[in-house]
């Protein structure tokens, strides 16, 4: 069972889906009467550097991302409404996603949703990014937190709001979506309330 977060969690599921989002400019899905979901607000890829792959170096590059990100979207580690975690039910990675989280976001981390849709979906590996996506979306439009099923036991080490078993109403302005390739690459954005 995918049970992110969980102490006792040992290893993520392999699924399969799919999910598509349209990007394009303001001025097109305005000129077409588009209903906009969102707007990108920041994004960072990040590699793994070669040589490197150990806890530490996850962490930092993880680190990285989330801050290159937060830079290019202008926003401050306070406006962060809540965040698509990548965890894959790994009982260290989920560890130090939990760890590069508590990092860059500080006390505020404490404050913010954290939630894994792996714990419902699986893991459709490359496929699991656009859902995030499309699952963090749909939470600013609906006001609904997607939760982290399957979490029945607190890991000390991973003490954030998982958002756990149920899903939560709460409004949503800003969402970072981390995703993690299984190279090392991690890949940030941000996706911010269409006004």
């Amino acid at each position: 069972v995918s049970r992110p977060f969980d102490k006792k969690r040992s290893g993520g599921v392999n699924s399969e889906g799919a999910a598509m989002v349209i990007v394009e400019d303001l001025e097109g899905a305005l000129k077409r009467d588009a209903k906009i979901y969102g707007e990108i607000k920041g994004y960072s890829i990040y590699p793994k550097k070669k040589g490197k792959d150990d806890d530490q170096d996850t962490i930092d590059n993880m680190v990285i991302s989330i801050r290159s990100a937060l830079e290019k979207a202008a926003l401050g580690n306070a406006e962060i409404d809540y965040i698509s975690a990548h965890a894959p039910s790994l009982p260290v990675f989920d560890k130090l996603e939990t760890m590069a989280i508590k990092q860059v976001f500080g006390q505020n981390a404490y404050k913010i949703p954290v939630s894994s849709i792996k714990s419902m979906i699986g893991n459709p590996m490359s496929a699991a990014g656009p859902m995030q996506l499309a699952s963090a979306l749909l939470a600013i439009n609906r006001g609904i937190i997607p939760p982290t099923i399957n979490y029945r036991y607190p890991d000390p080490d991973c003490d954030l709001d998982y958002v756990p078993n149920c899903s939560r109403r709460n409004k949503v302005d800003n969402a970072l979506v981390e995703t993690h390739g299984l190279e090392g690459t991690n890949a940030v954005l941000i996706i911010k309330r269409y006004q």
